[in-house]
C-alpha cells in the first residue's frame, strides 16, 4: 500500500510539473542553457593577405592548442580579422517561431602557458552573422571562410578573463530565417590594435536563451452581420394595384375548385383573385326567397336533390348485388328459401301448386 501510494505521489507530481509548463512556457525556457552544436575558425596566411609580395614557402604555424578557439587582428587599414571563430548553437525545438528576448554567449580565455595570448583581456572582438553556411573544423584556410555581415555587430563586454555576447537581435535572425550562428571577429573599426585572444572551445562555450514561444494561433471568425427579412410561410396572392394598369401575379400550382351546389368551378384554374366577402342585406334576404349565395362564401353546403337520387339510386344496386352474391353462396341455406328450391325443382309438386293456385 505504502509503495502504491508513492507512486500516485510521484504521478501526481509530475502531472502537476507538466501542467505548469503547459501554463507558462515562456517561464519554462526562460534562462535555458542552449548547448553548442559546431564551432570553427580560420586563419589568414601571408600569402592570402592583401599586397602580399609572393607566396609564403612555409605554412605560417597557428600557436593555437588543439580545440581551442582564437580570433586576431594583425595589421591592415581595412580592420580584417587574421583569425576569426564561428560557432552555431541548437535551439531547443520549443524555439521554433518564438520571440527572442535574450540570448548570451560567454567565453573564457585559455590561462594554460600553450595558449599564446597577445593583448587579448579587452580585445575588440565583435559578434557578426556568417552570409552562408560553413564547415566545422580547425585551423581552416580563410579563403573558405564565408564573408560576414557586421552591421548589427555585438560588441563583447569582458570582466576578466571572461567575454559574453548579448545577441538577442541576432538569434532571432536564426529563429526568423537560418540559423547560421556567429562569427567572432576583429572590430572593423579597429585598425591600429592588433592582438589575439585565444578561447577555450567546446564545452567551454556556454549559452543561454531565453524566449516567449509561438502561442496557438487564434484567428476569430467574424459572422458576416446581414439582415434577412422574414417571409411568411406563405405568401399571399398579389393583388392588382389600384393606381396601375398591371397586376403582378405570384405563381403557384394548380388546386383544384371542389363543386359545390352554389355554381360551377373549373378544376385547374388556379387561385383567384381574393376578394373582400360580400355580406348579403339582411331585409333583402328576408324580402327575396331566391337570395343566392356569394360565390365568395363557396355557396350552401346543404347537398342538392341530384346528391340525394344518386344516393338513393346506389343503395338500391348495392341491396340487389348482395342478394345475387347471396344465392350464390355455396353452403346450408336457410330453412324458408329450401322449401321453395325444392319447390321448383320437383316438377310434381310444381305442377299441383300450379292447379291450387288457379281460381
Amino acid at each position: 500500500m505504502r509503495a502504491a501510494a508513492r507512486r500516485l505521489a510521484l504521478v501526481a507530481a509530475g502531472a502537476s510539473g507538466a501542467a505548469l509548463t503547459l501554463a507558462s512556457p515562456a517561464m519554462a525556457a526562460s534562462g535555458a542553457k542552449v548547448p553548442l552544436a559546431r564551432s570553427a575558425w580560420f586563419y589568414t596566411t601571408v600569402a592570402n593577405q592583401v599586397g602580399a609580395p609572393a607566396p609564403a614557402p612555409v605554412t605560417e604555424p597557428t600557436g593555437v592548442p588543439h580545440g581551442d578557439d582564437a580570433v586576431a587582428f594583425t595589421e591592415g587599414q581595412s580592420g580584417a580579422s587574421s583569425k576569426e571563430t564561428l560557432l552555431q548553437f541548437a535551439l531547443p525545438i520549443g524555439a521554433a517561431a518564438s520571440t527572442v528576448t535574450a540570448f548570451t554567449v560567454s567565453m573564457q580565455l585559455d590561462s594554460s602557458p600553450t595558449a599564446p595570448q597577445a593583448g587579448a583581456k579587452g580585445a575588440p572582438v565583435v559578434a557578426c552573422l556568417p552570409t552562408r553556411g560553413w564547415s566545422p573544423g580547425e585551423a581552416q584556410d580563410s579563403s573558405g571562410q564565408p564573408t560576414v555581415d557586421c552591421s548589427h555587430g555585438v560588441a563583447g563586454v569582458w570582466k576578466g578573463n571572461q567575454v559574453s555576447f548579448a545577441i538577442a537581435k541576432l538569434a532571432q535572425s536564426w529563429v526568423d530565417d537560418t540559423n547560421l550562428g556567429i562569427a567572432l571577429v576583429n572590430d572593423p573599426k579597429n585598425n591600429t590594435q592588433p592582438f589575439q585572444a585565444v578561447f577555450s572551445g567546446g564545452k567551454q562555450v556556454t549559452a543561454t536563451m531565453t524566449y516567449v514561444p509561438a502561442g496557438p494561433a487564434t484567428t476569430t471568425k467574424s459572422r458576416p452581420h446581414h439582415r434577412h427579412a422574414k417571409l411568411p410561410a406563405n405568401p399571399p396572392p398579389s393583388t392588382p394595384n389600384p393606381g396601375s394598369g398591371s397586376s403582378t401575379t405570384v405563381p403557384s400550382l394548380p388546386t383544384p375548385n371542389l363543386p359545390t351546389g352554389g355554381g360551377s368551378s373549373t378544376v385547374g384554374a388556379g387561385p383567384s383573385v381574393a376578394q373582400p366577402p360580400q355580406v348579403a342585406n339582411p331585409q333583402s334576404a328576408n324580402s327575396s326567397s331566391t337570395a343566392t349565395t356569394s360565390p365568395a362564401l363557396g355557396g350552401s353546403s346543404v347537398p342538392p336533390k341530384g346528391f340525394w337520387v344518386a344516393a338513393a339510386v346506389g343503395l338500391i344496386l348495392l341491396a340487389g348485388a348482395a342478394l345475387a352474391l347471396e344465392d350464390q353462396h355455396i353452403g346450408p341455406t336457410p330453412t324458408g328459401r329450401g322449401r321453395l328450391d325444392r319447390l321448383l325443382r320437383d316438377p310434381t309438386r310444381l305442377a299441383t301448386f300450379k292447379t291450387r293456385s288457379q281460381p
